[in-house]
């Protein structure tokens, strides 16, 4: 039951990019007071096909777009937002996302994300 609200609250921030906590001024405003208090941000998502095989790398991770399926339903995944830099690139700010998948995935278990990924 509750993954059936969060798919649904999911779809409707998608169709409505304003909508997109992370990607709203207010949003980021908000993601960076959070986390220079010293607390994560837990959040779901419904992550790309590559994303488990994701190995590190300097570049922030932006997905190949395909979201991940599993016997024909997409895949949620929890993780947690531990730090952000705003200038992560010269064009790009990110997110350091803390996940699960264990020390081999990742650069041990961490990847920086776009904000826009």
């Amino acid at each position: 039951m509750i993954l059936v609200k969060i798919d649904a609250i999911a779809q409707a921030y998608a169709a409505d990019p304003s909508r997109r906590a992370a990607t709203a001024p207010q949003g980021l405003d908000n993601l960076r007071t959070v986390i220079v208090s010293g607390m994560p941000i837990v959040f779901g998502t419904h992550p790309y096909n590559d994303f488990p095989h994701y190995r590190g790398g300097r570049q922030p991770y932006e997905g190949n777009g395909q979201l991940m399926h599993i016997k024909g339903k997409r895949v949620c995944h929890m993780m947690l937002i531990v730090a952000y830099d705003d200038d992560f690139t010269e064009k790009v700010g990110a997110v350091r996302i803390q996940n699960r998948f264990g020390n081999r995935w990742g650069k041990k278990v961490f990847v920086w994300m776009a904000y826009d990924a």
